[in-house]
């Protein structure tokens, strides 16, 4: 018979209960965010906003836990210096977790869509011998492309400079260029850098003016590629 194995001692206190109860809620995470990468890259799941719903909702839920026990002193030294550090010592082996973890994007906003724009408008696919020609869905998507460019350029310009203010506009804006342009690699990874980057910032830690600066010329650099390719 299998046999339960307990997360804590009988004679462990409530405080140490708290701790090992949320440390096997990051561990769960990681190895949750491992599997769900496993079958995206095998393609066992082939819908890409299933994916990205999934995979963004585990990472909202490690953010959050880290974030909440930032200023933890026990859950800190229990937790390790690192996610890296945190797997050494407890064991822990998912490799593709451990990476979307640290990056705190899914796989479909890292990476563009493999056709440079969207697929063809209702009435070309009604009509095979119809001409192309752009419609609803690819105005839609250029005009939400164009707004979340301006949103996170804007943002910038009026001092915004946390993870929180500015690492869920720039992930939208990546999200919204994959639907309807690619970027080319450089501008691309320029963006998905500043990403681990915000990600990375600690809730009270903000970019300085120097890199604020950095992250606006990029966006330029980006926005005017992007409107570039659509020709």
């Amino acid at each position: 018979m299998e046999e339960e194995i307990p997360l804590f001692d009988a004679s462990a206190s409530m405080r140490q209960r708290e701790i090992a109860e949320t440390l096997a809620e990051v561990y769960s995470i990681i190895l949750c965010v491992d599997q769900v990468e496993k079958m995206y890259i095998k393609d066992v799941v082939s819908d890409e906003s299933e994916y990205t719903r999934v995979t963004s909702r585990l990472l909202q839920q490690y953010r959050a836990i880290i974030v909440n026990n930032e200023h933890d002193q026990d859950f800190q030294k229990a937790f390790g210096g690192s996610l890296s550090e945190f797997c050494r010592r407890y064991g822990v082996i998912a490799s593709n977790g451990v990476l979307r973890l640290e990056k705190g994007i899914p796989l479909t906003t890292e990476h563009a869509a493999t056709g440079s724009l969207v697929p063809p408008t209702d009435s070309t696919e009604a009509d095979p011998n119809a001409s192309p020609r752009p419609g609803e869905g690819m105005a839609r998507g250029v005009a939400e492309a164009t707004g979340n460019f301006i949103t996170v350029m804007d943002a910038v310009k009026l001092g915004y400079r946390n993870r929180s203010q500015l690492h869920p506009l720039l992930a939208e804006l990546l999200l919204s260029t994959n639907r309807v342009a690619r970027l080319d690699s450089r501008n691309r990874g320029r963006l998905v850098e500043w990403l681990v980057r915000l990600n990375r910032l600690r809730s009270q830690e903000t970019l300085d003016e120097k890199a604020a600066r950095e992250l606006l010329a990029d966006l330029d650099a980006a926005y005017r590629e992007f409107y570039s390719a659509l020709g």
